[in-house]
């Protein structure tokens, strides 16, 4: 009995994180959209623009690299 409400208590924690990790994820997701709405409208992509996007993937593909 102690020893299945320890591996309940282990699954619990591994379940919890990974919910946390889930909304994490759907948070920059949210971030990510809110951010690239502001490009939605442009006509023509100019320097600046592009590096910005390009920028802005960079950092995200090497955060999530990470995670």
């Amino acid at each position: 009995m102690e020893r299945e409400q320890e591996e309940n208590q282990k699954q619990l924690k591994e379940l919890t994180l990974s919910l946390c990790r889930s909304n994490e994820q759907e948070s920059d997701v949210r971030t990510f959209i809110r951010e690239i709405r502001q490009y939605a409208t442009i006509q023509e992509l100019d320097k600046g623009i592009l590096n910005r996007l390009i920028s802005r993937l960079l950092c995200k593909l090497q955060f999530l690299q990470c995670v």
